[in-house]
């Protein structure tokens, strides 16, 4: 596993391939968590790779963070909970509408929307920025519209999947990390 391809920063991947800097297990999965330019399939191909191939560890407790006596059931029951966000943002309802977000270069919306198919390719058509690198697509119920269930972040060029935002409004929700109030941005409501 070439564990320096989820770095971002080129001058930080080439100054630590160059003194061969020996990875952990829980910074490898860290590094994956943050890469920008993954898909969310290609990070839980990724971390299932660390997992086949990397020792197991304990998490310990930091602020936001609680102790877990492995990394790898973490990342088993993480990559279910993104499986099951996934399923929440593209299952059909009648009461729930979909709204399409950028942030730049100024925000703008448009919705609403019957399916997250509709909405992405309004947003292909509406938005059309020189910079936008992703579209957020967030669901929301039509009762409750201050309130989202969950959102996507898809990539501009491929309408790729990169990253879940579960939402308050997510009736099954619960933080995997077990935190009722997390604040990491695997489990967070934001």
């Amino acid at each position: 596993m070439r564990i320096t391809r989820f770095i971002n920063s080129k001058d930080i991947r080439k100054y630590l391939e160059s003194i061969n800097y020996p990875f952990t297990s829980i910074e490898t999965a860290w590094l994956i968590w943050q890469c920008r330019d993954l898909t969310l399939k290609e990070k839980h191909a990724a971390w299932q790779e660390l997992i086949d191939a990397m020792p197991d560890a304990p998490i310990e407790e930091r602020p936001w963070v609680e102790a877990r006596p492995s990394l790898h059931a973490f990342l088993k029951e993480y990559m279910q909970f993104q499986e099951e966000l996934t399923a929440a943002l593209y299952k059909r309802s009648e009461n729930e509408i979909y709204a399409g977000k950028i942030w730049f270069p100024r925000q703008e919306e448009v919705y609403p929307f019957s399916s997250v198919e509709n909405c992405l390719a309004e947003c292909r058509e509406s938005f059309d920025y020189t910079g936008v690198k992703s579209y957020r697509v967030v669901k929301f119920r039509m009762d409750e519209p201050d309130v989202y269930v969950v959102a996507g972040d898809f990539r501009v060029a491929d309408g790729a999947l990169m990253e879940l935002h579960p939402g308050s409004g997510l009736s099954y929700y619960s933080a995997p990390c077990g935190m009722s109030r997390c604040r990491m941005r695997c489990c967070r409501i934001t």
